[in-house]
């Protein structure tokens, strides 16, 4: 900041540096890997025009250099960047995940792969440990940094004929390092998954109540999520375009981002532009209240930033969620089955990939299961989910008491009625 300063009206900078271990346990191998990475993206406003560079190493001329250069061709912008602010306590590391080696990464995988096998099936587990920092500076004043750690367990299971051909991937993260809690539920989730007997045939034709585990909420929120940008909520087009203060879900939804959960993989003190980050809700109880706006999209809307600056190698400064919070309703875990009655339990869907704002969707699963009187009788093959998002969640008839962190989102059990299985 110092160097690039008295050569352009206005620059802000970010500093990654990572060191990510990674071990694969497998029956017939084990596998252990190390990546270290430093990256330093520099944005400068230079007569009103806007120019990026992005390095890997520690050189400042040669980036700057870059940055101007890039400058000459950039977009016209004038930023509203932010000043020096307090910044909000949040844990975003922890000392004994950073302190841990390939020996307790393989001990953890071990682990899970041996409460995982038995006779028929095919079992592969990993985990992984990152460690970091982050820096965030501008020319206004701004310096501030954070340590960052994550620990990551996942598995694949093939499973056996009886249930199907089918390959089951599940994982978890978090600063953490992962407790006999977190191992224990992975097991018992494999094993709900591949328990009930495979159906011979599909569900009904007819629309039915739908039972969404977290997990597949997450991917049905990923719609909603890219619609509240603020290039969509401040636009002419998209769903939510023009509605503030407007019903635009279920009551029985609120939607929150939540960048002060304590360890967490999205949280984080301030965004990659330097804007102190809080916790925000963003639908509440069906109502649009905001949008998420990074200093690019605040500036062209006349909004303010809402933290939610994200930054990426070859790529110019976006907006993104820290961590994703659906708040829980008020049925208990245990009430869902009969509350449901009959209907389709869904534990799992694909996330949606590229631009789908609009909130049309075309997902399959082999993760669905027909639920009778409450009780699950067997697993469909697939099932496929075709349709608009914000419809379905538009008839949202319960949410449950009892939320989960999926990786940055913490979601609850989900019923929806009036659902087309294909």
């Amino acid at each position: 900041m110092e160097a690039v300063r008295p050569r352009c009206g206005f620059a802000d900078s970010l500093v990654q540096s990572d060191e990510t271990v990674t071990v694969i346990s497998g029956e017939a191998r084990e596998e252990i890997s190390r990546v270290a990475t430093h990256q330093v993206h520099l944005r400068v406003e230079n007569h009103g025009r806007l120019g990026l560079a992005v390095r890997d190493d520690t050189l400042v001329e040669p980036l700057i250099q870059s940055a101007l250069q890039s400058a000459q061709y950039g977009a016209e912008s004038t930023l509203l960047a932010p000043a020096p602010s307090p910044l909000p306590n949040v844990v975003t590391a922890f000392p004994a995940t950073a302190a841990m080696g390939p020996p307790d990464l393989i001990n953890l995988a071990r682990q899970l792969r041996d409460r995982l096998t038995v006779t028929g099936r095919e079992v592969e587990t990993w985990a992984e440990r990152s460690s970091g920092r982050v820096e965030v500076a501008n020319t206004h004043g701004v310096m501030a940094g954070y340590d960052v750690t994550l620990a990551g367990l996942g598995l694949r299971v093939r499973a056996a004929p009886s249930a199907g051909p089918v390959m089951l991937r599940l994982h978890t993260a978090g600063a953490a390092v992962p407790s006999e809690v977190l191992l224990a539920d992975l097991v018992d989730e494999v094993d709900q998954r591949l328990a009930p007997p495979l159906l011979d045939q599909g569900p009904s034709d007819q629309p039915v109540r739908v039972w969404l585990e977290p997990r597949a909420v997450g991917a049905l929120l990923t719609p909603v999520g890219q619609a509240l940008l603020a290039r969509h909520v401040w636009s002419d087009a998209g769903p939510l375009a023009g509605r503030i203060d407007e019903p635009v879900l279920s009551p029985e939804l609120t939607l929150v981002d939540d960048p002060l959960a304590e360890g967490r993989p999205g949280s984080r003190p301030v965004d990659d532009e330097g804007v102190v980050c809080r916790r925000q809700v963003f639908i509440r109880r069906g109502v649009l209240r905001a949008a998420l706006a990074d200093l690019a999209s605040a500036t062209r809307y006349g909004v303010p930033a809402s933290g939610h600056g994200r930054r990426s190698p070859g790529a110019p400064p976006w907006t993104g969620w820290s961590n994703l919070v659906l708040e829980p309703g008020k049925t208990s875990t245990a009430a869902i089955p009969g509350e449901l009655g009959d209907g389709v339990l869904i534990r799992e869907l694909p996330w949606p990939g590229g631009n789908c704002h609009d909130g049309r969707i075309a997902l399959t699963t082999p993760w669905a299961y027909r639920v009778e009187r409450g009780e699950i009788t067997g697993r469909y093959e697939r099932v496929m989910l075709q349709g608009n998002v914000f419809e379905w969640l538009n008839r949202v008839v319960l949410v449950g008491a009892n939320a989960r962190w999926i990786g940055s989102r913490c979601l609850p059990d989900v019923i929806v009625e009036g659902v087309e299985l294909f």
